[in-house]
């Protein structure tokens, strides 16, 4: 027996279950079923790409940050070397003030993107979800309309 289905045969178990309804295999309420399997399949395949597309995103940040962060400790180090006792103590404290200055600029974008980023992809699980809402409303009176329609024949 395949998977699927097994899986139609629990469906419709738990409709006569719950509803006291018998349906078969044949059935147009399935339709909804089906179609809804459909539109979370690909919902889903939307929803993982988008969240590597994310991911992607982050290592690169991290990439950049990471860089940043070595190029500012090169730049620290050599002046030090460099430099006199007095000059060295003044040099490192300029240093160390923008090195923190550019990492709080720089975490404040990386947040503000990640932010943007993530309400972004929030936007589209709505819309998606929206868009699945008003298909199954669709396909729901659709079916109610060939319902109907056999009914009334």
């Amino acid at each position: 027996m395949n998977p699927k289905d097994n899986d139609l045969e629990n469906l419709i178990s738990e409709i006569a279950k719950k509803h006291h309804v018998s349906i078969g295999k044949d059935d147009p309420i399935l339709i909804l079923h089906t179609l809804n399997e459909m539109l979370l399949t690909r919902s889903n395949e939307a929803q993982n790409n988008q969240l590597k597309l994310f991911k992607e995103n982050i290592q690169v940040m991290m990439t950049q940050l990471n860089s940043e962060s070595k190029d500012r400790a090169e730049k620290i180090v050599s002046s030090a070397l460099n430099a006199s006792s007095k000059n060295i103590d003044s040099e490192m404290k300029n240093q160390i003030d923008n090195f923190n200055n550019t990492t709080e600029r720089f975490t404040k974008d990386f947040i503000f993107n990640a932010k943007k980023i993530i309400d972004s992809e929030i936007s589209k699980s709505i819309n998606v979800a929206k868009i699945n809402f008003a298909a199954s409303v669709i396909t729901f009176a659709a079916v109610i309309t060939f319902g109907l329609f056999n009914y009334l024949s």
